[in-house]
Parts: structure tokens; C-alpha cells; sequence
């Protein structure tokens, strides 16, 4: 299940009916300001983050959030 769907956050696999992988992608950051999602998987939330400074890509992840 998704729980949010920015526009540019992309699901590309995984149609939430059988085990396996689920593959996303995100699209350029043109503004570089920080970006955020949450998605839930399986009943697992992550949460997703892209942080900006002056231009620059500092940090980026995916953490699994305890239920």
C-alpha cells in the first residue's frame, strides 16, 4: 500500500499482491530543495529523505520506521 505519493516519487514494480521486490525511482530535484515520502510496504513504513545544501546532495536514505 502506498501511503503518499509525491510526483516524483515513480513505483516502477510491484503491484502489492504477491511477496517480492518493490522498485521506485525518483525524478531530478530541479529546485534542490529537501524531498520526503513515506511509503508503506507489507505493513513496514519508510520513510524516505534527500537533503540539500547550496546546490549539494548531502544526505539520502530510506529508514524502515518502527510500527
Amino acid at each position: 500500500m502506498l501511503h503518499t505519493l509525491p510526483g516524483w516519487l515513480n513505483i516502477n514494480s510491484g503491484n502489492g499482491r504477491s511477496t517480492g521486490t518493490v522498485n521506485y525511482s525518483v525524478n531530478p530535484n530541479t529546485d534542490l530543495e529537501k524531498r520526503e515520502g513515506i511509503l508503506t510496504i507489507a505493513g513496514k513504513i519508510f520513510y524516505l529523505f534527500f537533503i540539500f545544501e547550496n546546490g549539494i546532495l548531502l544526505t539520502e536514505g530510506v529508514i524502515l520506521k518502527p510500527i
